[in-house]
């Protein structure tokens, strides 16, 4: 999802803005989704990086953060 909407996780990380253990967590979080269908669905789309990931993805609070940093 971060990629699809545009980030590049491990850059971020890189770069100090993400600790290299919040990525891991943040894969972690994604394989628990309870929403992989749908997820898989919107993935496929090619206007998902003009949108805000779904109200049910577990980094979306993360991936909004990451994304106002970098305005």
């Amino acid at each position: 999802m971060g990629t699809a909407t545009g980030l590049d996780l491990q850059q971020q990380a890189i770069d100090g803005a993400l600790a290299l253990d919040e990525v891991s967590e943040a894969v972690l979080r994604c394989t628990k989704c309870a929403h992989p269908g749908q997820c898989g669905k919107l993935l496929a789309t090619d206007s998902i990086a003009s949108i805000s990931p779904p109200d049910y993805c577990r980094n979306r609070d993360l991936l909004d953060y990451l994304h106002e940093q970098t305005i």
